[in-house]
């Protein structure tokens, strides 16, 4: 367990609270983040003070030895399967469910609190956009992180889902080493 007084590095911030890296980056940024040491440009945080600033956000946070959790998101039964065995593969400590559709995946979010969500854009009821919209928008979840996967959209609709607060964009079928590399558990 960390110490209170342990300095701890923007990638350490980003996993106890379940965000991003870009999203810790955004809040020093807008100066809502503010580190305690800055040494040859490198941020450096105390413990007790992120626990105030996540506090302030509503976030909370995973302690280092919890699991992380993925809710997949897709409508295709037959890939949603290859990608949980494929997570399960890669990773001995993670919890995932799976979702049908992006109405039973906002049903779940609050009893599953997942810190990654695995978005597919096309499917029916409410899709993949709007779905990434309702997470970004509440103050509850929007430090979830969202990453979107589809079989094809355009450049445009790509901004709009970064611009919503996706992570990244992965074209399916999804290349597994580069989903790891972003995941970065």
């Amino acid at each position: 367990m960390l110490s209170s007084q342990e300095y701890l590095v923007p990638q350490t911030v980003a996993q106890l609270m379940s965000v991003s890296l870009s999203q810790v980056y955004t809040w020093i940024n807008n100066h809502e983040l503010k580190a305690d040491q800055v040494v040859n440009g490198h941020h450096r945080f105390l413990l007790g003070k992120i626990k105030v600033f996540a506090q302030t956000k509503s976030i909370e946070l995973v302690e280092q030895n919890n699991k992380q959790r993925i809710l997949i998101v897709d409508d295709e039964p037959l890939y949603t399967a290859f990608l949980k065995d494929a997570l399960l593969e890669n990773y001995n400590d993670v919890d995932i469910d799976v979702c049908f559709n992006g109405f039973a995946a906002g049903l779940k979010m609050s009893s599953f609190k997942p810190t990654v969500v695995l978005l597919d854009i096309m499917m029916p009821a409410v899709d993949g956009l709007e779905f990434c919209e309702q997470i970004k928008q509440d103050p509850l979840l929007n430090h979830t992180r969202v990453i979107v996967m589809s079989g094809g959209i355009d450049n445009d609709m790509k901004k709009r889902l970064i611009n919503e607060g996706a992570e990244e964009y992965f074209e399916k079928p999804i290349d597994i080493n580069k989903l790891m590399a972003q995941l970065d558990f």
